[in-house]
């Protein structure tokens, strides 16, 4: 029997083959039971921070969202949840990382746990929304009554970080009144980037993305190219995996260099909240009398917990330095001591990266912090500067 069949086959070609095994059941699917598969649900995160916010933030708040599209239909589903903070309203904007954008979901308010806000039901996003959604350009916004625009942001399925620049977190410092924003934007699976960097108050000749903690220099690992305006550009710059584990560590840092100091005239750590002080006689309490002038800066890491700080001392012979804690006028105890430079007298830095209790944290983005350097001749500190925000 089995013979016949396969001699029957042989002379009836291939369409024969096909019939008889449909018709001989064979474990097949009629049109009308096979079922197309369903695409999977899209899930992306966000690491809400104040540093992501476009007008520098001071604040300590942090925050996570999770956003999930099915992209059958564009019907997401999502909450955020803050900390340290009260937020007044929060929001899904469109915009890249470095851009503001418009609200296009308002989050609501979860009456069990406050600190929550989730996306309304049967929210549906556009087709061109969707689009956002899976190319990074959406983002979760939560806002407070001192923070109106924004206390904390988050870029959803990016990791984000940011950094402002200034003279004085060259190596050597510097007291250039050139400002500068570097935004750096990832995919975490693809490990492509893509950064911008806004300046003013300079006419670079060129500018890097560098390798290199706060406090040292170190080498170039992406020319940022050829302005356009005030900013540079560069999309889809490839991150090697070392260069993403430097990037989460905040081990990079944006540099502008000019033609009046091509080794860099402005510089900004990636991921650090910055505070920048301008030291002179006539801030101490009482004012000293002296023409000696400083330049420092604290960089707070808020995830560590951990500030690295250093002042550059010019016309007199430093003897201390310190981080103080005390407001404008007044003066208060010491909170950090500073080392001497090995080989510049005129530097004092802290050992390192060093912690910072959370209610000095609060102070210094609250501008209760100062930097003080001491000499022979004015002990109690003969140059003082306040620890403001960042240019």
């Amino acid at each position: 029997m089995a013979s016949k069949f396969i001699a029957q086959l042989r002379y009836s070609g291939p369409f024969a083959l096909i019939t008889t095994l449909a018709a001989c059941g064979g474990g097949g699917y009629s049109d009308s039971q096979y079922v197309a598969p369903q695409p999977a649900v899209s899930v992306k995160t966000a690491v809400m921070s104040p540093t992501q916010e476009i007008a520098e933030v001071s604040s300590l708040a942090t925050g996570t969202g999770t956003l999930s599209m099915d992209p059958s239909i564009g019907s997401i589903t999502g909450s955020i949840m803050t900390s340290d903070m009260t937020a007044t309203a929060a929001h899904i904007h469109t915009g890249v990382a470095g851009a503001n954008g418009a609200v296009i979901v308002g989050l609501v308010q979860d009456m069990t746990f406050p600190a929550r806000w989730n996306v309304p039901a049967n929210t549906v996003l556009t087709v061109a929304q969707q689009a956002l959604f899976n190319s990074g350009g959406l983002y979760f916004n939560a806002h407070s009554a001192a923070f109106a625009s924004g206390e904390i942001r988050g870029q959803i399925g990016r990791e984000v970080a940011v950094a402002r620049l200034s003279g004085v977190q060259e190596v050597s410092q510097n007291s250039s009144t050139a400002s500068g924003l570097g935004v750096i934007s990832i995919d975490p699976i693809t490990r492509l980037a893509d950064v911008t960097l806004t300046f003013s108050g300079i006419t670079p000749v060129g500018a890097h993305i560098h390798s290199g903690v706060i406090g040292a220099n170190g080498p170039i690992i992406f020319d940022l190219g050829t302005p356009t305006g005030p900013a540079y550009s560069a999309a889809a710059l490839q991150f090697s995996e070392a260069q993403l584990s430097d990037f989460r560590a905040k081990g990079q840092y944006f540099n502008l260099h000019s033609a009046a100091l091509p080794g860099g005239e402005i510089r900004g750590q990636v991921g650090y909240q910055v505070r920048i002080a301008g030291m002179t006689g006539a801030q101490e309490n009482p004012p000293a009398s002296t023409a000696s002038t400083g330049v420092g800066f604290a960089a707070y890491d808020p995830q560590t917990k951990n500030v690295f700080a250093q002042q550059t001392l010019t016309g007199f012979t430093p003897t201390l330095g310190h981080m103080h804690r005390g407001a404008t006028g007044a003066s208060g105890p010491v909170i950090i001591g500073f080392q001497q430079n090995a080989t510049n007298p005129q530097v004092w830095a802290t050992n390192g990266l060093v912690p910072l209790a959370d209610a000095d944290a609060t102070l210094l983005m609250s501008q209760g912090l100062y930097l003080n350097s001491h000499s022979a001749g004015f002990p109690g500190g003969e140059v003082r500067g306040q620890l403001l925000g960042n240019r």
